[in-house]
């Protein structure tokens, strides 16, 4: 069923997404410690490892799993920072394009499913990352990252891990893997609180789908597995909700509003985000784009059974749902809209409900349109999505190419400041003066108080005292 014509469009998709993806790649290279890396880093390696994470725990926030993977940093080094973006990238395609592979039928050769898997998977991490709203601050700085990309990463391999469980692996004990399926979405959960509530969410709503649809047996692979999933997510709001440092970031921000503000909040902010997707020629072509290439795949896979029109609108609500709560957890603590860094989380959710969305309406389509009418609409389905993929990813190519200057320039300045405070330490001055460190982040800075928190981080990570304009 796949022609070379097919093929051919699949390499067009693959490419193009690609090429933006490595764009992000060269310019997260460019990425250094900024802001609340040097606290990170510096509390990892004076703490150790349990004791950093007890002090995050009882200080700040409940996000354990965070602070775990800022221990790493004890061995990447400021210096080894030029490097994760572009790895994390080639991580995050390949566990979605793994994902995929399991996922399609072993009707096709090994050929279509491999250029299948990674067209596919290049493609959502492109749409992904083009309709969040600020990618330097949720995936080109260490803590946005660790924050609000890993997260999604590692729940993408979760997936991997449970289609591997149930359709390739039958051997192993089924109680060990869900316990591996508790510990994996428990530690997912310490990673954000934006993804901790909705992950609870999701879990239980889909351990209730299950109940709803089928009757699970004791030896029901697939039910074990999720239900370890959702007492992991519960587990781990429970560890995050409950952090005593909540307490003590909380008296940085407004007390939290009642009820019907928090909504009030949410969905202004949710009709903001979705607004600024429409309004955007760019990132409505890749949306369009990923949702008719996914109909199109959709409908050139065969199915024994007919598929179920209901489960499109059940799709697109539980989507919606997932993606909104993502506004709610912000509006709470901070009474007021999320940082736009945070918003890649309903970003994942929102071009995952649209693969999902578009895959088994391409299915539907398959099981009630007769062959000939099928093949003049897949064609058309195909024109528009190359259209709608190779424009989207040419503007954003361009976008990130023009933007590029400033992210060489801080990088520049900051090689030479590391290496100014560094000397000045060997020298054994006490005091060092550095230029501004402006940023692309727009985060905070060193300033001439002392007693500021970034002077503090800055001097602490370094072990002299820094003091900027």
């Amino acid at each position: 069923m796949f022609t070379k014509r097919n093929i051919v469009a699949l390499l067009v998709m693959a490419i193009s997404s690609m090429a933006v993806l490595c764009f992000h790649s060269y310019i997260g290279s460019m990425s250094r410690f900024v802001a609340d890396d040097y606290c990170e880093a510096y509390i990892a390696q004076h703490f150790g490892f349990f004791r950093s994470i007890w002090y995050w725990y009882i200080s700040w926030d409940g996000t354990f799993s965070g602070s775990i993977v800022d221990w790493l940093l004890i061995f990447i080094k400021a210096e080894g920072i030029t490097f994760v973006i572009p790895v994390l990238l080639m991580i995050w395609v390949a566990a979605t394009a793994s994902t995929i592979y399991l996922f399609l039928s072993q009707e096709y050769s090994s050929f279509i499913r491999v250029l299948a898997s990674i067209t596919f998977g290049a493609m959502m991490v492109f749409v992904t990352l083009l309709i969040s709203p600020n990618v330097p601050q949720s995936f080109y700085w260490w803590t946005g990252m660790r924050s609000y990309i890993l997260p999604v990463i590692l729940f993408t391999f979760y997936w991997f891990l449970f289609q591997w469980f149930v359709f390739k692996w039958k051997k192993g004990s089924l109680y060990l893997w869900s316990i591996l399926s508790f510990c994996f979405i428990f530690l997912i959960g310490g990673l954000s609180e934006t993804f901790t509530p909705v992950l609870t969410i999701f879990f239980i709503g889909w351990i209730a789908f299950v109940l709803l649809t089928k009757k699970p047996t004791l030896h029901d692979r697939s039910f074990f597995f999720i239900l370890g999933g959702m007492f992991g997510a519960i587990t781990s709001l429970i560890v995050v909700v409950g952090a005593p440092g909540n307490t003590v970031r909380q008296g940085l921000f407004t007390p939290p509003l009642g009820i019907f503000e928090v909504f009030k909040i949410s969905i202004s902010a949710f009709l903001v985000y979705i607004s600024n997707i429409f309004i955007t020629p760019e990132k409505i072509a890749g949306v369009l784009g990923a949702f008719l290439a996914t109909v199109w795949l959709g409908s050139m896979v065969d199915h024994p059974n007919k598929s179920r029109a209901w489960i499109l609108p059940v799709i697109l609500l539980a989507g919606v749902a997932l993606t909104f709560g993502c506004f709610l957890p912000a509006a709470w603590g901070l009474s007021d809209a999320p940082p736009d860094r945070s918003l890649s989380i309903p970003s994942f959710l929102l071009v995952a409900t649209i693969s999902i969305l578009g895959f088994s309406t391409g299915s539907l389509l398959s099981d009630y349109i007769t062959s000939h009418k099928l093949d003049v609409i897949r064609t058309g389905f195909l024109i528009i999505t190359l259209a709608c993929i190779v424009f989207s990813a040419w503007v954003n190519m361009n976008n990130l190419y023009n933007g590029r200057q400033v992210y060489i320039e801080f990088s520049r300045k900051w090689d030479t400041v590391n290496e100014q405070v560094i000397q000045a330490k060997s020298a054994g001055k006490e005091v060092v003066h550095i230029p501004a460190m402006d940023s692309w982040t727009t985060l905070d800075k060193p300033t001439n108080n002392p007693h500021f928190w970034q002077n503090i981080c800055y001097s602490d990570y370094y072990g002299v005292k820094i003091i900027s304009p």
